[in-house]
């Protein structure tokens, strides 16, 4: 299953990694990166191997933390930024729609 596949704000382009001034590493956009959403599973190992080495953490987006299956992607934050996620290999629970009752 791939990223592409459940989501419509899965990240297209290439990122690379820095780390911010709060000891995060985080993605950003870069078209001449290394890493895009075809390798995230190796990005992750990566992510995880600069995260020991640079006691740094890892900005990563859980987006159902009870789900079983989780698939890992790059998506489209605010201002077209790219974060690491696991969001629900079935797309997930839906929001559920606000009803007028009286």
């Amino acid at each position: 299953m791939n990223i592409y596949d459940l989501s419509d704000k899965a990240y297209t382009g290439k990122v690379s990694i820095w780390k911010n001034t709060k000891d995060k590493l985080v993605l950003e956009a870069n078209p001449d990166g290394n890493w895009s959403n075809d390798d995230v599973e190796a990005l992750y190992a990566k992510l995880k191997s600069l995260a020991k080495e640079h006691n740094a953490t890892i900005n990563l987006f859980k987006l159902d933390k009870d789900a079983n299956e989780l698939v890992m992607g790059i998506l489209t934050g605010r201002g077209g930024h790219p974060y690491l996620a696991m969001i629900p290999k079935d797309g997930g629970t839906k929001a559920k729609k606000r009803v007028k009752l009286a």
